[in-house]
């Protein structure tokens, strides 16, 4: 079984370019580090929902979000 570095490399020579692994570590998933601090559900989930999209589709997200709780 190749590491994950190994694989990135094989990767790499296929594809004729660097290969990049986006982490949003601790940011979503398992194994959040930061002990001391309370993170509710909501943000967990705005913060999956903004890795998720990227930062420009999650600000279209929000900015609709806002406009259509606003004429409800």
């Amino acid at each position: 079984m190749k590491s994950i570095d190994e694989e990135r490399r094989d990767a790499a020579q296929r594809m004729g370019r660097p290969v990049n692994i986006y982490n949003a570590y601790p940011h979503i998933g398992r194994g959040f580090v930061r002990h001391n601090d309370t993170v509710s559900h909501e943000e967990i989930n705005d913060r999956y929902e903004r890795a998720e999209r990227g930062a420009f589709g999650y600000y279209l997200h929000r900015l609709k979000e806002r406009i259509l709780t606003r004429h409800a």
